[in-house]
């Protein structure tokens, strides 16, 4: 039985995550899931960044939408961007829209999938309630994406748009 609260478990974590052990992903999804420790969470969540699966991007999800813990939520993002799973985008979407203090790293983590599906959310999200540095992110993960620059202007954005979705689709493969 290992304690919850020990240092030792997310040293372990940590290890069995830079050496992307897949046999104890389940231990670790476990750990990610039920521990009472929001550190352990927290490395839990890390660790999986290597162990990409449909069980984990489950286990990400549900501790995106359900874990109070906002430092937890964080490790769970940056963990999904690596992931790029489009099981969890949907996700990804609803804490942008949600809670501010993790927008940045939502937006971040959502700019990693393939340009037809971040791409529009990025500009529809031009037209929300954003802080400045909010909206030269978003102007900034879309240039980066497509080359344009139309800055935080959401009407150039949406034609342009419309005249490159074939082009974003092929890109994405």
């Amino acid at each position: 039985t290992v304690v919850a609260g020990s240092g030792s478990i997310e040293g372990a974590l940590r290890l069995l995550g830079q050496i992307a052990d897949v046999q104890s992903a389940g231990f670790i999804r476990l750990r990610l899931l039920d521990d009472l420790s929001e550190s352990v969470r927290q490395e839990a969540a890390k660790a999986l960044g290597s162990m990409p699966s449909k069980e984990t991007t489950s286990a990400l999800v549900k501790t995106l939408t359900e874990d109070q813990s906002l430092d937890v939520k964080l490790a769970v993002i940056d963990t999904l961007a690596k992931h790029a799973d489009p099981d969890a985008l949907a996700a990804l979407k609803k804490i942008c829209q949600q809670i501010p203090d993790a927008r940045m790293n939502a937006l971040n983590a959502i700019a990693q999938y393939p340009a037809d599906q971040s791409v529009p959310f990025l500009i529809n999200s031009l037209s929300q309630p954003l802080k400045a540095p909010e909206k030269q992110t978003i102007v900034q993960l879309l240039r980066k994406i497509t080359g344009q620059h139309f800055g935080p202007n959401q009407s150039k954005w949406l034609l342009w748009l419309e005249g490159n979705r074939d082009k974003l689709k092929a890109k994405s493969k």
